[in-house]
């Protein structure tokens, strides 16, 4: 975790110096970053105390993410200074033509990670809280610092040849949009359908072992002795309930003959139980009573030891040598009465027996652990062993099945937040513009880059998993952000906007390239579902980029607004 949040904050100002080619953007940017990371992290300790592995990727994802304001705001300032104007003119006129759109994209970003609230998932949920909050945060310490840091290091002037940023080819994509709108909403046209059509192939990976860090010598050795030895650790478990032992452990016995035809027939290659060495009391009493009946003729100690003397003496042993085993199997031949779990004192053999049967509040219950064919489950639970655990009255649970349960509630979550992450997105940046028709073109991006996303995701065979499968909804708010910082370009004068596009392009291209540098991160995690996230995110915000610079300006120039459309 720490790992992440300094390569994320590292990268970012790297970034950032080379962008802008200024030591003091260093500054500017990690000053309100650091106040940031380090007020959110006190923040978590206040709220929940300790957080997940999933939960503590916030600091990544806040520093990508907010970092947009700083690029966005600066990035105007050096417009504003390179056009003659004083270091404090500069600072007004971008807080009063670019402040609007900053602010609303902070608000609407928090909104879809508070989205995650409603997940059934802890981790996700305080990921939501956290990371939506630390973006709140970033944009207070950007508001009330960023000025104070400009004044403090810019002493006016002129701005010089270094006070620029790199435009990183975005100038001449966004000049050629605007020159060929209509070629280039064709070619958008022609990508996003090439996309879609390969959606399809996208599968969902519900195998917990893929989300597992590699190089785990647990999780090595476990496969290299179901390798050696054909036997999985990967078990299911056939629980069975009673309000006594004897019913328990008759219950017990009556599985483990049912399963023994699932080894023979069907999907299992072995399991173990307790009716192994345990029987019900029901069946150790009609042994007692066969040794009682036998106890002066076949099952005398006496005659057995008299038989074992001659014969060990016929074959040249020291019959004395077997004093203590004669005494030991005498007992056995003559037991007080049934043998119970109280009635075992070695702890080695207690610790056995508490793996297959627990002492409940209502009685007991009885776990028979089943091993698979093959050393591992399919996707989905065998049809044989649920209908044999119906017909039986028994629990059937274990892995794969919990994972099926998951499938279901992380579609169900992810669906739901991505759709109300939209909502929210959607109803704020149509009453911020006063226009429904302006709230839809602020998706343009994300639509073209989540189809994008999925598209390449399909092409390369990156599966969705119960950890990315949310990307969606974070790329609602990043993809929205880039929109409106260009939308807002275009509502500021739009007779100047072939002019000032160019501009508000260099600001997206620095916004997405440091959401990229601070998810690449994860893309360097021992997890691979963390990893997942990062090529997911990266696809994502690329495209949306170029959709936002090219896509978007394109159409703004090929409807070129109704009469009027500025921002009042």
């Amino acid at each position: 975790v720490v790992y992440n949040v300094v390569f994320s904050c590292v990268g970012v100002l790297a970034l950032f110096l080379y962008a802008f080619r200024r030591p003091a953007a260093l500054l500017y940017a990690g000053v309100p970053m650091i106040l940031a990371v380090v007020g959110t992290f006190g923040l978590a300790g206040l709220l929940f105390g300790q957080i997940s592995s999933s939960s503590a990727v916030f600091g990544a994802l806040v520093v990508g993410l907010g970092v947009d304001f700083i690029t966005v705001l600066y990035g105007r300032y050096v417009a504003e200074r390179n056009r003659g104007a004083e270091p404090a003119v500069a600072i007004r006129e971008v807080y009063r033509t670019t402040l609007y759109g900053v602010f609303f994209a902070a608000l609407t970003t928090a909104a879809t990670f508070y989205s995650y609230v409603f997940t059934q998932f802890k981790g996700l949920s305080e990921l939501g809280v956290l990371t939506g909050t630390g973006i709140l945060i970033f944009l207070v310490c950007v508001l009330f610092l960023l000025p104070a840091l400009l004044l403090a290091t810019d002493r006016g002037g002129p701005a010089g040849p270094r006070l620029d940023l790199r435009s990183f080819g975005s100038d001449a994509l966004v000049r050629r949009a605007l020159a060929r709108p209509g070629m280039t909403i064709f070619i958008w046209v022609v990508i996003v359908a090439a996309c879609a059509a390969l959606i399809p192939r996208l599968q969902f990976n519900d195998t917990i072992d893929n989300l597992r860090a590699k190089g785990n010598q647990g999780v090595e050795y476990q496969a290299l002795v179901t390798q050696k030895f054909g036997q999985s650790f990967g078990f299911m478990m056939y629980v069975v309930e009673a309000k006594d032992l004897d019913g328990v452990l008759r219950k017990t016995q009556d599985a483990a003959r049912a399963l023994q035809g699932e080894v023979e027939h069907g999907p299992l290659a072995s399991y173990q139980s307790i009716a192994s060495f345990l029987p019900p009391p029901s069946q150790q009493e009609q042994i007692l009573a066969r040794l009682r009946a036998g106890r002066n003729d076949v099952f005398s100690s006496e005659r057995i030891s008299a038989t074992l003397h001659k014969a060990l003496v016929a074959n040249g042993f020291r019959p004395d040598a077997y004093d203590d085993f004669l005494k030991l199997f005498a007992q056995a031949l003559n037991p007080p009465g049934p043998v119970g779990p109280g009635d075992v004192h070695d702890e080695r053999l207690a610790a056995l027996l508490r793996r297959f049967l627990k002492r409940t509040d209502d009685g007991y219950i009885s776990v028979t652990y089943l091993y698979p064919k093959g050393g591992s489950w399919k996707r989905f639970v065998p049809r044989e062993l649920i209908d044999l655990a119906d017909r039986q009255g028994a629990i059937l649970t274990g892995v794969n099945r919990l994972s099926a349960a998951l499938r279901a509630i992380v579609r169900q979550d992810a669906t739901r937040s991505t759709l109300l992450g939209f909502a929210i997105v959607y109803a704020i940046f149509s009453i911020a513009y006063r226009s429904l028709k302006r709230g839809t073109l602020v998706f343009v991006p994300f639509l073209a880059g989540g189809i994008g996303m999925l598209g390449l995701m399909a092409l390369i065979g990156l599966d969705f998993n119960f950890i990315n499968v949310y990307v969606g909804l974070f790329l609602v708010g990043v993809a929205t952000d880039y929109a409106v910082y260009m939308l807002q370009r275009y509502l500021e004068n739009p007779g100047g906007f072939p002019r000032g596009a160019p501009e508000t392009g260099r600001a997206v291209v620095m916004a997405a390239l440091t959401c990229i540098v601070g998810f690449g991160s994860f893309a360097l995690s021992h997890y691979p579902g963390l990893r997942t996230i990062g090529y997911a995110s990266t696809f994502g915000v690329t495209l949306s980029c170029l959709a936002t610079i090219t896509l978007l300006p394109a159409i703004l120039a090929w409807r070129k607004g109704p009469k009027g459309d500025s921002q009042r």
